[in-house]
């Protein structure tokens, strides 16, 4: 190449350059950052609706009811409503199927509470078990479903997990969900009869 051109070429391809750093790839860096930070901002409000609604299921599937007055077994602790995340939430700035998996909680949770109110409906008086047994299964599935995906959005935000003190939900969850199952092995071994 000629030693005149060579000049105005590398003035034209750094300019070229420049134009290609300042046009596409700062606004890209700059998007990239934000969405980055929006979306540790809805980790970490995500996170905390998720602790909360695991503190419920787990107080829920613990719960096998006191007597009342008229001999008939209550449930101490309610429900609790399916999680509602805040509104303000960038959910494009995570990824797809991780926010599928969330807001597929809600549907779980609403589906759970369904499957509750209709076991309350065949449940015989006064103890009402297969009721308090709905409720432990499924709060405790829906506790452990929240504790799962609070676990991944930690783990993929480095978000660090909660301090519990004596009060594990998890723990407990999973020692009822374990009591729950041997308890309807003995009916289902009793009704066939299979000596236990």
């Amino acid at each position: 190449m000629n030693a005149t051109l060579l000049g105005p070429v590398i003035s034209a391809v750094a300019a070229f350059l420049g134009v290609l750093v300042g046009t596409a790839l700062i606004p890209w860096l700059r998007s990239r950052g934000a969405r980055k930070r929006a979306a540790r901002f809805l980790a970490i409000r995500v996170v905390c609706v998720l602790d909360k609604y695991l503190e419920a299921c787990a107080s829920v599937a613990t719960d096998w009811g006191e007597e009342n007055k008229d001999g008939a077994t209550e449930s101490r602790v309610s429900e609790p409503r399916a999680p509602v995340y805040p509104s303000d939430l960038d959910w494009h700035s995570i990824e797809y199927t991780l926010m599928y998996r969330l807001m597929m909680l809600q549907t779980l949770a609403e589906r759970g509470a369904s499957m509750v109110r209709a076991a309350g409906e065949v449940s015989d008086p006064p103890d009402f078990g297969e009721y308090f047994e709905a409720r432990c299964f499924e709060y405790g599935t829906l506790g452990l479903k929240a504790f799962e995906l609070s676990q991944a959005l930690r783990g993929a935000f480095n978000i660090p997990d909660l301090e519990r003190s004596e009060w594990n939900p998890v723990e407990r969850i999973n020692a009822e969900l374990e009591e729950l199952k041997e308890r309807r092995k003995k009916r289902a071994d009793w009704s066939v009869g299979v000596p236990l």
